[in-house]
């Protein structure tokens, strides 16, 4: 997939930080406003939904989405990339506007958190290339401090009550903020001994041994699936591209299993590898980001030993969604 160069984007990504519903409903009803005055139409994915329809008058341009949007961050990657083309095909090229907010679930933990700033800084070059401005709301009674701090190094402008953009001056370039990220923490299952640990497997073994492990819990069938399938791309990808040895581990709860496959080598180069296709021809790389879109709760761990890619499927991490 070309990446336009975020400096010349059309793109446009701010924050916005409401204490209250009043507060949220104002903000959200100046940016819509400001949208249909410009004949701008707008996708409202973010919540208080009621308050929201209560404000504003009924528009054929005002759109309001409700359910996954934001379910997973290659899912919402490739929900918003299907949108702002869909837009540009059957708009006449209008500019469009989105207004997003996460569960509450996604920013509960740092391990939560973490898909979704590598999201938030992601999308600053991912969706570079299209006329939209995107509001993304955040409840300061909620948030915790380390969100904060990286929504202000992800959003090259903010929102003011009014609804006015203003330059974010901590603001971070994707690719530098992702290089300086540490490690993302392990989930507490990991601190027990995996029930699998596999060292130089190829990916049919692999399967079979992610398959038996996680029949033990109380997974589905599909969460099984999924995760056999994001440990089989991941082997695969360690023995095709990364340096011996290739360990695979995999812990299991009840309610989760986690499956961690590592190897020596550096891992992949682009920073977005998983959010979305690799290439123009949307074949290579299609593995890694088919495992982002089933799996629960991915993230890439790089250090001096190698790289690790861990999964998740049927986390606690992940709140039924819906909009209110």
């Amino acid at each position: 997939m070309k990446r336009p160069s975020p400096g010349g984007a059309s793109f446009e990504h701010a924050v916005g930080l409401y204490s209250d519903e009043d507060e949220f409903v104002a903000m959200v009803a100046a940016f819509v406003e400001q949208s249909l005055d410009a004949g701008e139409p707008v996708v409202v994915a973010a919540g208080h939904q009621a308050a929201l329809r209560a404000r504003l008058p009924d528009h054929p341009d005002v759109e309001f989405a409700r359910g996954l949007t934001y379910r997973r961050p290659a899912g919402a990657v490739a929900t918003w990339l299907d949108r702002f083309r869909t837009h540009g095909a059957t708009r006449g090229g209008r500019r469009l506007r989105i207004i997003g907010e996460l569960d509450s679930a996604d920013i509960s933990s740092p391990l939560a958190w973490e898909p979704w700033a590598r999201y938030e800084a992601a999308v600053n070059t991912l969706f570079a290339e299209f006329d939209v401005s995107s509001l993304c709301m955040y409840d300061r009674g909620i948030t915790p401090e380390y969100v904060l701090a990286d929504l202000m190094r992800t959003h090259p402008r903010m929102a003011t009550p009014e609804s006015r953009s203003a330059r974010n001056d901590d603001y971070q370039p994707p690719r530098l903020f992702l290089a300086g990220r540490a490690a993302p923490p392990t989930d507490p299952l990991q601190h027990h001994p995996p029930v699998v640990e596999l060292f130089g497997a190829a990916p049919a073994e692999a399967r079979r041994a992610v398959r038996r492990a996680a029949a033990a819990s109380s997974l589905s069938a599909e969460d099984i699936d999924h995760l056999v399938f994001a440990v089989s791309e991941a082997v695969a990808n360690a023995h095709a591209h990364g340096r011996p040895p290739v360990v695979v581990r995999v812990w299991t709860a009840p309610d989760r299993a986690i499956a961690a496959v590592r190897d020596a080598g550096p891992g992949p180069a682009d920073p977005f590898a998983g959010l979305t296709h690799a290439d123009d021809d949307g074949t290579r790389g299609r593995g890694l980001w088919i495992a982002h879109q089933v799996c629960d709760h991915v993230v890439h761990v790089h250090d001096p030993s190698g790289f690790q890619l861990r999964a998740t499927v049927g986390s606690k991490l992940e709140a039924p969604r819906g909009l209110n």
